[in-house]
């Protein structure tokens, strides 16, 4: 990963952007850690999203739900249950048959 981290240019959007390519291995780790990814504010200021992957039937990561808003909507407090709920959208989801 570092090689691959260290030949792309960051771009900052906002203060929040994570542009170190030794800081986002690090959120990486965060974000596995957790179980949830979170943007705070890193593409647009006041908007936050909390995103979890959806894992198709054999637990291979099919695809990714998010769900935005500003930072009033969607404080940082709320961020785990949130993030809880939209897991068990997933998990719905991929026991839903066609």
């Amino acid at each position: 990963m570092r090689d691959f981290l260290g030949k792309e240019a960051f771009m900052r959007h906002t203060r929040y952007t994570i542009v170190s390519s030794r800081a986002l291995p690090q959120e990486l780790m965060k974000t596995r850690k957790r179980g949830y990814a979170i943007d705070d504010q890193e593409e647009e200021l006041e908007v936050r999203c909390v995103a979890v992957p959806v894992f198709d039937q054999y637990g291979n990561l099919a695809a990714a739900m998010s769900l935005t808003g500003t930072v009033g909507q969607l404080p940082m407090e709320k961020a785990a249950s949130l993030a809880e709920a939209l897991r068990e959208t997933a998990a719905n989801i991929r026991g839903a048959r066609p």
